[in-house]
């Protein structure tokens, strides 16, 4: 049975200058052997070594052509940095929207609360005034539909409140949450 083995191996460095200047460097070795009769060799052994300088002279010769793809790097990473600021100052800005609202909700609930307190005092009044004659039963009830009007108001600032508060928790639950 005859049988021929062949082992190919190359390495080189290849390193481009700005000018456009190109240098390589190349070594192969090849090794061939057969145990055919006819050959005349067992083995044989070749190796090759090669520096090679390329210059263009009109196509890709320059600086600006040799670094244009590093100035596309340098302006997509501005651009990127940008893009990044942009983000942080929008989620800021929404965050702190989302704070001066729930401040503000919870001011206002503040005052609804301080309002209601003051129209059943009203009508306390009213009911004494009216138990000693002064007034008529339609004071009592307005001072009735006062109470009730801010009992309506207390609801909605204490609903803004819970749905300022829910934005709050939702900004900065994406915040802490790597997966958005």
């Amino acid at each position: 049975v005859i049988s021929t083995d062949r082992f190919d191996a190359a390495i080189g460095i290849r390193k481009r200058y700005e000018a456009g200047t190109v240098v390589s460097t190349d070594l192969t070795t090849r090794r061939e052997g057969s145990n055919s009769f006819f050959s005349s060799f067992d083995s044989s052994n070749a190796a090759n070594a090669a520096v090679t300088v390329s210059q263009p002279l009109l196509k890709g010769r320059g600086t600006e052509v040799n670094l244009a793809a590093i100035q596309v790097a340098r302006n997509t990473r501005q651009q990127s940095l940008h893009e990044f600021r942009r983000t942080v100052e929008i989620v800021v800005g929404q965050t702190e929207k989302a704070y001066w609202n729930l401040v503000f909700a919870q001011a206002n609930l503040r005052v609804q609360q301080a309002l209601l307190d003051q129209a059943k005092s009203l009508l306390e009044h009213v009911n004494d005034l009216k138990a000693g004659g002064i007034l008529t039963a339609t004071d009592v009830i307005q001072a009735r539909a006062g109470v009730a009007s801010r009992e309506e108001n207390i609801i909605v600032a204490d609903q803004a409140l819970r749905n300022a508060e829910d934005v709050l928790k939702e900004i900065t639950s994406m915040l802490s949450d790597d997966s958005k």
